[in-house]
């Protein structure tokens, strides 16, 4: 829980900086709507990343083959599965003797 003095300082700095984005609109209109932009933009590439940022990021999980077609081996692994049978092992159970 915040004490009254931390909620009081926080609706002072709020409403600072509240006034001074307005009165930025009013007299900068552009470098606002510029600012804004650019806000929304890294937001949203933070929120929702394309697959070529991940890959710059990360590259130790990007795929060294580029354009050459994987051999699926999802198939081969769930014939494998199918042909297991189901085992049943046997434990102590809910014995009432």
């Amino acid at each position: 829980m915040l004490s009254t003095r931390t909620k009081i300082w926080r609706s002072v700095i709020l409403a600072l900086v509240a006034i001074g984005l307005v009165a930025m609109l009013i007299n900068e209109t552009i470098l606002f709507l510029g600012v804004l932009a650019a806000t929304i933009l890294i937001w949203y590439l933070y929120r929702r990343p394309p697959r070529w940022l991940i890959r710059l990021s990360h590259p130790q999980t990007a795929s060294p083959t580029w354009g050459k077609p994987r051999a699926s081996t999802s198939k081969s692994k769930s014939r494998e599965r199918k042909k297991r049978r189901f085992r049943v092992i046997d434990g102590n159970g809910n014995r009432s003797s």
